[in-house]
């Protein structure tokens, strides 16, 4: 904007200047991405981190498991996973905490596809806080976990991050 004033001759170059930090001042520096979302910065630093060593991680055990020809996986879970009214990938509390089949060839356990590997939406994409590793079928330490006290804290974390954009668009 500050370039196409100063080049149109609508203002001067020290005028739009002032006005273009006095913008990023007000409004804060943000991310637009292709889908038309748009983030702070903070934001999308800490998403970016939090999904790139989650998505390095998830490597690591693909490699192992990949040198032990492993097939079963155990996902993990925690209060708070993400909560929609689908019943696929994009609702982590609906495949979090279970066994999977990461060839989909042992039909005891769903196929690790459904948990919606490699789209930014499913396990390990953006702020996904999982993670899996070798499963025996068996010994699940996830498997007495409450949905009910998951949607709780779900939905008190949505409303916690509120309240902090709130705040931080107030600082700024």
């Amino acid at each position: 904007q500050a370039y196409n004033l100063v080049s149109s001759g609508a203002v001067s170059y020290t005028e739009a200047f002032r006005d273009a930090i006095s913008k990023i001042v007000e409004d804060g520096v943000t991310v637009v991405y292709p889908s038309g979302h748009t983030d702070t910065i903070e934001t999308a630093t800490l998403r970016c981190v939090r999904t790139g060593v989650s998505q390095a991680t998830a490597e690591i055990t693909n490699a192992r498991m990949d040198e032990m020809d492993w097939d079963i996986i155990l996902v993990s879970s925690h209060l708070g996973a993400r909560v929609t009214d689908a019943l696929d990938y994009t609702n982590h509390a609906w495949w979090q905490g279970k066994f999977y089949s990461r060839s989909g060839r042992d039909k005891r356990f769903p196929p690790f596809e459904v948990c919606g590997k490699g789209d930014v939406q499913g396990i390990n994409g953006a702020n996904c806080r999982h993670s899996y590793g070798p499963g025996d079928g068996k010994h699940n330490p996830f498997e007495k976990f409450d949905s009910e006290e998951n949607q709780k804290a779900y939905e008190l974390s949505q409303r916690q991050r509120l309240l902090e954009r709130r705040i931080r668009g107030t600082k700024r």
